[in-house]
């Protein structure tokens, strides 16, 4: 992982910065302590992993009331793509995480999950690193270049192990050994079962006995149970002849009583049609009567349809005439209702002509009291120019007012100073000797100006007080009166124009004034010669002719209409004579059919009587075999139940068997399966064994070993000249026991003087075992990692470091230089500043928080 690019804002110390890392290769990020040089490297942890100083991230935005939201946007170079991570923080609402990938053509193509954890997977499947691998390799942040060194043998081991990822040989160990254990609990679980089901299948031979004596009493009741089955269908089949004779003789009964009702009904249906075939008869003797009645209502209508036709005739015309009459007075009521408009708009006329006068005289009026308005105008500006002199008097004297008070104050300064510089040799004042008569002396003089100054500040307000108050009393007065002089130009402006319309008006009603009496005149003489709807009287005089040649007799229409109604119910009577002409025929149709059935109905009940006499014979003669039916079913009901108890306990017993046989198989299977468990048991527990600290994770320690203590040693010789070596023993001999040997992880230093333990060391010569360790194990992790430790930052103080110790430091950081695309080395020391040609310089300001420059 290579920086290009970061943008901080309001992260932790930095408000708003961007660092542009391009071009750099070996540099130096310096500044003051607390400036954001550890912040920055902090940003581009949490923007790749959300992890960084402060447990959370509502700690790590910056406290300034504008940050409403903490954002981190980092592009860096890995595997030779660019890519882009934005991590952004928002209080009470949470974070948020965009991934991206930069083409070379400047496109972008979106690489986050549809959640958070997802899209942080896959920047760390894109990396091949996480967190604690980065910051155990490419960073060495403050405090840690010694975390391996300064740990314990056993400690140091397990650095190693996590280096190395041993854990998931822990993890495999550790399962063997929980999968051993759950193995041993499932064979004894087997075993017990083995036991138990052998136990069992002993009893197999008891229970075949028992069965066979079952099957025995199964066949005797089955014999038996088929005897009493013939015996109870004999019976069924006697009893089932019986109920059908008994049956027989109830349905033959329902028969003859039926047919007694229907001989009843048979002969009250012939009475009622005999009496209603008598009426049908007498009202035949009216149908002469009923067809003359008929043809005279006929004759009358038709007389009367055509008087109707005439009379329609009649009041069609006579609608129209009163039509026309309507219309002609409506012509003349218009005549006269225009002569009275034109009389009443004459009348008018000659009014506004008279009112046009009086119009004039009252505008000249109005006239004279705009010449009294102006004058009151002039009035009031004098009131206006004199409120405003008043007005600056008052600021004038409150002007002198503020100053006296300003003046007053410095002398109670002054005071205050002298009083402060009681003992000194000098007056702060008037830089005199200092005497206490002096103090006394400046001190009453001060208190009598600024009582001098009080009298006449307070006398300056008053005096602006009361000239405030005139002008404004006059400001008050003018608005009112010229509050006043508006309503009256108002009042006046809407009468003058009210004025001029009346004269307007006036003027053109003289001018109507010969047209509307030439109007009246024309009107008047339509009137007395009735020369107005000429066409309407045209046609009045045809229609009156047309109904005097209408030859319609009112008097024979009403007696033609009276004779009609006498007659009225001809129709209905001649329509019921020949009703029952109809009815009769049919009448006399229905009593033959009736006389005809009440023959057949007396034979039907004869031969019905004749039958029920013989089945009733035929029942009486039958046996009751219902007692003897009972007792055999009683008797089938005792051997079927005995018959299923015995067949319920032979499929119990059966069942038994059955479970018994697969109880003996079931208990091979699991003898096959505890041996099968047995094979695991010893599987797992070498597994384990192979597993555990002392198989594959010590070889690959032993593997690891050398490569980390050649690496260390190079370093070392680059930073000491060969001086200083160190030596990693995994194994020590016991002082115990002769020969036998303890694991272990020693960290073994020699130098010139011979081998001496770390602690041994000063400051600067431990730092650069430790620094030299460190490297090696950040080279080592990467190699496990499988990614490409490109960028190597080291954030540590180098404070304990002499300058000797500082050239070795850069001459190992530059002969390490052409391994990494870019290092980084943090720190505030100038003397180390300067040994490197490109600088990341942070300052931290008041307002703008923590800044940066490259140079």
């Amino acid at each position: 992982m290579i920086p290009r690019r970061i943008r901080l804002r309001n992260f932790l110390s930095y408000r708003d910065c961007t660092v542009d890392f391009t071009g750099l290769h070996l540099a130096v990020l310096c500044g003051q302590n607390g400036h954001g040089k550890s912040a920055l490297l902090d940003g581009m942890t949490w923007a790749l992993w959300g992890k960084a100083r402060g447990s959370r991230d509502a700690d790590r935005i910056r406290g300034d009331a504008t940050a409403k939201e903490m954002l981190v946007d980092f592009e860096f170079e890995n595997g030779g793509a660019v890519y882009r991570v934005v991590r952004k923080f928002v209080p009470n609402k949470g974070s948020s995480l965009d991934f991206q990938q930069i083409l070379q053509d400047g496109s972008v193509v979106p690489l986050g999950g549809h959640t958070l954890s997802a899209t942080q997977q896959e920047i760390i499947r894109r990396l091949h690193l996480d967190y604690d691998t980065f910051v155990n390799s490419a960073f060495i942040a403050q405090g840690r270049s010694n975390e391996f060194t300064a740990k314990t043998p056993a400690e140091r081991k397990q650095v190693l192990r996590n280096i190395l990822g041993l854990d998931a040989y822990e993890l495999l160990a550790q399962r063997a050994a929980e999968l051993r254990n759950e193995v041993r609990q499932q064979l004894q679980v087997v075993e017990e079962d083995v036991a138990r089901l052998t136990e069992a299948a002993n009893e197999a031979g008891g229970v075949v006995e028992r069965l066979q004596e079952l099957e025995a009493r199964r066949r005797d009741l089955d014999a038996a149970l088929q005897a009493i089955e013939a015996e109870l269908q004999s019976l069924q089949q006697a009893e089932a002849r019986r109920q059908e004779l008994a049956l027989r003789v109830e349905e033959l009964e329902r028969r003859c009583a039926q047919l007694v009702k229907e001989l009843e009904g048979n002969r009250d249906a012939e009475t009622r049609a005999r009496e209603e075939l008598r009426g049908c008869e007498a009202k035949l003797v009216r149908q002469a009567e009923a067809e003359a009645r008929a043809a005279e209502l006929q004759r009358l209508r038709e007389e009367e349809a055509a008087l109707a036709d005439l009379q329609r005739s009649y009041l069609r015309l006579a609608e129209q005439r009163r039509e026309l009459e309507h219309r002609l007075a409506l012509e003349q009521q218009r005549i006269e209702a225009a002569l009275e408009q034109q009389r009443q708009a004459l009348a008018d006329c000659r009014a506004y002509a008279d009112r046009g006068d009086a119009a004039l005289r009252e505008l000249g009026e109005l006239e004279r009291r705009l010449q009294e308005r102006a004058a009151k105008a002039e009035a009031i500006a004098g009131q206006r120019q004199r409120a405003e002199e008043l007005r600056r008097q008052a600021e004038g004297k409150l002007g002198e007012a503020r100053t006296l008070h300003a003046q007053a104050e410095e002398l109670k300064q002054q005071e205050e100073q002298l009083r402060a510089a009681a003992g000194a040799p000098e007056c702060p004042v008037c830089h005199q000797p200092l005497t206490p008569e002096h103090v006394e002396r400046v001190l009453r003089e001060s208190a009598e100006r600024r009582r001098a100054m009080g009298e006449r500040f307070r006398a300056l307000r008053a005096e602006a007080e009361v000239l405030a108050k005139e002008a404004a009393a006059l400001v008050d007065a003018a608005e009112q009166a010229q509050r006043e002089v508006d309503a009256e130009a108002r009042a006046d402006e809407e009468r003058r124009i009210a004025l001029e319309a009346a004269r307007h008006a006036a003027d053109e009603a003289r001018a109507q004034i010969p047209a509307l009496e030439e109007g009246i005149r024309a009107l008047e003489e339509q009137l007395a010669r009735a020369s107005f709807g000429l066409e309407i009287r045209e046609q009045l005089r045809e229609v009156i002719d047309a109904l005097a040649a209408v030859a319609y007799d009112p008097a024979r229409h009403a007696e033609l209409r009276a004779a009609i109604d006498q007659l009225r119910d001809a129709d209905r009577e001649l329509q019921e004579v020949r009703l029952a002409a109809e009815r009769a025929d049919w009448l006399r149709r229905e009593l033959q059919r009736l006389h005809a059935e009440q023959g057949d109905l007396e034979e039907e009940r004869a031969e019905t009587e004749r039958r029920l006499a013989e089945t009733r014979r035929a029942l009486e003669a039958s046996e009751d075999v219902r007692p003897r039916l009972h007792e055999a079913e009683a008797r089938r009901a005792s051997l079927q139940a005995e018959f299923q108890e015995t067949l319920t306990r032979y499929g119990a017993l059966e069942e038994r068997r059955r479970a018994l046989e697969a109880m003996a198989a079931e208990a091979a299977q699991l003898r096959d399966k505890a041996a099968a468990l047995r094979e695991q048991v010893d599987v797992y527990g070498e597994l384990a064994k192979a597993f555990g600290r002392d198989g594959v994770q010590a070889m690959l320690i032993d593997e690891a070993i050398p490569r980390l203590r050649e690496m260390a040693n190079a370093l070392l010789d680059r930073m000491t000249g060969g001086r200083i070596h160190v030596d990693i023993r995994t194994q020590r001999e016991l002082v115990t026991k002769k020969g036998a040997q303890q694991e272990t992880l020693e960290i073994r230093v020699s130098d010139e003087l011979g081998e001496r333990s770390y602690e041994m060391y000063s400051g600067g010569e431990a730092f650069r075992v430790d620094f030299a360790l460190r490297i090696a194990l950040a080279r080592l992790l990467a190699e496990r990692a499988g990614a490409t430790l490109a960028t190597l930052i080291v954030d540590e103080g180098f404070g304990t470091q002499d300058r000797d110790g500082i050239d070795r430091l850069v001459e190992v950081l530059n002969a390490i230089a052409p391994e990494f695309e870019l290092i980084l080395v943090v720190t505030h020391l100038d003397e180390l500043k300067e040994r490197f040609e490109r600088r990341i310089e942070v300052v931290k300001e008041s307002e703008r928080g923590s800044i940066v420059r490259v140079v």
